[in-house]
């Protein structure tokens, strides 16, 4: 599944729609669409494995504690992912966090498969290069956090430019998930270091009269315990 998603997700960032014949099927739309929902599967499939289905025949007393159990996986945090950018427009930069996690499920995999013998000489040749990106993991980490930062404004650019009132709601929900993601224990250093540098790049606007209060207001908001 994190195969079709890596691959899926190279393929909506190839200009597909722009290629005679080939451009008349829309099978960019398809590759995003493919990317996401396998991404939520896979999520949803490891939340199962890893904590079996939520009690619902219990009532939802039953499923509280599951919930706050599960809400700190960092699978959970990737479902909730999936299924807000599901429901909104096609865009390259969101396949850029799902793509990354598939890469990493993919290279963990072959790495552990290429030291048992499997895959032969290609595994020899991929090597070098897993190993020089998996040395600079933290760094990928933060900006795969940047990103996902990012995207939170871009919602909010989105909101004000087509005025379009539908956009709100993702827009909520997705800022509830960044609030997730900067609270949670396996994500809140990278969430923290990715933030720090955001402001610092955004300092000159930042500091103008006036909108230092608000994003002083925003941050009060957004660290408040979960």
């Amino acid at each position: 599944m994190q195969t079709i998603v890596l691959f899926a997700s190279i393929l909506y960032i190839v200009p597909l729609d722009y290629i005679p014949f080939i451009g008349s099927f829309g099978l960019q739309g398809w590759c995003y669409t493919v990317a996401m929902w396998m991404a939520m599967l896979c999520s949803g499939l490891t939340i199962v494995t890893n904590y079996n289905w939520p009690p619902v025949s219990q009532g939802w007393q039953a499923c509280q504690p599951y919930l706050a159990q599960v809400s700190q996986s960092t699978e959970f945090h990737f479902f909730f992912y999936s299924i807000i950018w599901l429901n909104a427009p096609p865009f390259f930069a969101v396949l850029l966090v799902p793509g990354r996690r598939a890469l990493w499920s993919v290279m963990m995999f072959a790495a552990k498969a290429g030291e048992m013998g499997g895959f032969g000489p290609q595994w020899e040749q991929i090597k070098p290069r897993w190993e020089m990106i998996k040395a600079n993991e933290k760094e990928i980490l933060v900006y795969s956090s940047m990103v996902e930062i990012s995207l939170g404004f871009y919602l909010v650019a989105m909101l004000i430019i087509e005025q379009d009132i539908s956009r709100l709601m993702s827009l909520f929900i997705y800022w509830s998930f960044l609030r997730i993601r900067f609270h949670a224990p396996r994500s809140k250093a990278m969430h923290e270091a990715a933030w720090l540098r955001i402001d610092a790049k955004a300092a000159p606007i930042t500091a103008l009269p006036g909108v230092s209060k608000v994003v002083e207001l925003g941050k009060a908001q957004f660290n408040k315990p979960m």
